[in-house]
């Protein structure tokens, strides 16, 4: 096979749902004898233990939206420690085509979100914007998705738990707007509780930077109306119950 054969799909990556891979999350194969490995920029979502020592480790990715690997390796592997749920970084994956399968080979973490793991409501919120991203597939955006879930995990781990709760209402409405279903704030006004604070905070949030925005105080009823109705909208446009909300409503 020549070194510049035509660049084909390779179906061998595996969905969340243990499906081959949807268009959007294939990975590229140049035909090439040595090049199977791929780099890209990779956010951990989740890391499900299978076996005695190997892990099935999913991630959104920037180029290929979501995307699944294992890490093989036992509780001492170096590489098993960088490989940690909400770690940010650069990732290369090896893609056996014989057994349809890929392997993480290595992980450099860019950032590790370690105030973000200390605290409970900032853990419920990063997995929160994970579950939305999993049962959307990325909303069919991967380089969107991403960059909008990164600067959320980044401004999760830098402020504090009040300001997490208005960082997670941020996330929700502009993911509802990566969607498409991002609703007018005056149908939102007719269909929920809103008092004028709360939606000239969304308005603010599609007319003003996001510099501009965090700067932006509210009162905790405004939050509280914010909440619901983003909740509300984020679960209508997941077309289920999101068990983040159903679980700790009261902790996000």
């Amino acid at each position: 096979m020549q070194k510049n054969a035509i660049c084909r799909y390779l179906p061998g990556f595996a969905c969340l749902s243990g499906r081959k891979l949807a268009p959007g999350c294939r990975f590229r194969y140049n035909g090439g004898v040595g090049e199977r490995n791929t780099r890209m920029q990779a956010i951990i979502l989740s890391v499900r233990k299978t076996g005695e020592s190997n892990s099935l480790v999913t991630m959104l990715t920037d180029r290929e939206g979501l995307c699944t690997g294992m890490l093989y390796g036992g509780p001492k592997s170096r590489l098993r420690s960088l490989v940690q749920q909400f770690n940010s970084g650069t990732v290369w994956l090896y893609e056996d085509k014989a057994r349809q399968s890929a392997k993480i080979t290595d992980y450099a973490v860019s950032a590790i979100h370690e105030r973000l793991k200390a605290s409970l409501p900032k853990i419920w919120a990063a997995s929160l914007a994970a579950e939305i991203v999993l049962k959307t597939q990325a909303a069919g955006d991967a380089e969107a998705a991403f960059t909008l879930l990164s600067a959320f995990l980044d401004g999760t781990d830098a402020t504090d738990e009040n300001g997490t709760r208005l960082g997670t209402i941020r996330f929700l409405w502009r993911y509802l707007g990566l969607l498409g279903v991002q609703p007018p704030v005056e149908d939102c006004r007719g269909r929920f509780q809103l008092n004028g604070e709360a939606a000239a905070y969304l308005e603010a949030l599609n007319s003003r930077s996001p510099g501009e925005v965090r700067k932006l105080l509210l009162d905790a009823q405004s939050v509280f109306q914010l909440k619901n109705l983003t909740f509300s909208l984020i679960e209508e446009a997941a077309g289920r119950q999101l068990n983040t909300i159903a679980c700790g409503f009261s902790m996000l």
